[in-house]
């Protein structure tokens, strides 16, 4: 791929110039990636059941504290913690 640098006066990178069939591969990546994304936050229905019901047991004082979570986790998965 032919790419060309534009600097400023300081030599500080301004600005790329690449070939427009490549801008369309990475323009429909994009658009591809972004039109998952908006899936990402979307919760299913039994998703959105079971934090209603998690939100109504803390509410009813059946909650677990975050240190205590906290706590179980990192014994429970040691490798995922730095010592």
């Amino acid at each position: 791929m032919k790419v060309q640098y534009i600097s400023d006066s300081n030599g500080n990178l301004t600005n790329v110039i690449i070939p427009i069939d490549q801008w369309n591969v990475i323009k429909n990546r994009l658009f591809e990636e972004e039109k998952n994304e908006e899936h990402i936050y979307t919760l299913s229905k039994a998703q959105e059941q079971a934090v209603h019901i998690a939100l109504n047991e803390l509410e009813e004082g059946k909650g677990i504290s975050h240190e205590k979570v906290m706590k179980e986790t990192r014994q429970r998965f040691p490798e995922y913690f730095k010592s």
